[in-house]
């Protein structure tokens, strides 16, 4: 069985809302591919990580050298995975770090499961809330021939700064021990 069928067959055991799914892991290990790939199959919420990335005018240096400092969990919490455990609708405004502003309006239907992928969504603050975690793993050598293929120009900024900090983040907060399983990119 693939990391695909896995992954549908709990969503589609699930069908009804209430039911969250983190879906963490290395970059370039396939979270966001998947993610879109069951919700054209399966009816189902998807809510990036990359939407909650912090502000720049929040980033103060003690919050940002916290593992995953640089990510607005505690608005994720509050206005997506709480309203949503609780059966509420929700509107959240999806932040773009690249153009420093928020964009339109995103909703998402508390009558469907709800997958959020992204490195730290099983984020300490955030692991509670879920019904379950799955890490999605990569081995150094396919994580750099994926992101030399996906993203040549920006390789040396992974492998200086997003990598290293993905992994101070994993070891820091434990992530992969504290997901109910691990799958390998395929």
């Amino acid at each position: 069985m693939d990391n695909f069928e896995r992954l549908f067959g709990l969503l589609s055991a699930h069908p009804g809302g209430g039911f969250l799914l983190a879906l963490d892991g290395r970059c370039a290990s396939g979270k966001t591919t998947m993610a879109e790939r069951l919700q054209r199959v399966l009816p189902c919420n998807v809510i990036h990580m990359d939407d909650f990335y912090l502000p720049f005018s929040q980033r103060a240096a003690e919050r940002m050298a916290e593992p995953g400092g640089h990510i607005w969990v505690e608005r994720l919490r509050t206005e997506v995975l709480e309203p949503l455990r609780a059966g509420r609708k929700i509107s959240y405004l999806p932040y773009d770090c690249h153009a420093d502003r928020f964009l339109p309006q995103q909703k998402a239907d508390p009558a469907l499961p709800t997958l959020v992928e992204g490195s730290y969504s099983c984020h300490p603050a955030l692991r509670a809330l879920y019904d379950c975690c799955v890490f999605l793993d990569i081995t150094p050598e396919y994580q750099r021939e994926r992101l030399l293929r996906r993203n040549p120009e920006s390789f040396e900024v992974f492998q200086t700064m997003w990598i290293p900090r993905e992994e101070y983040y994993f070891k820091h907060c434990e992530i992969r021990s504290h997901c109910d399983f691990v799958l390998t990119a395929e």
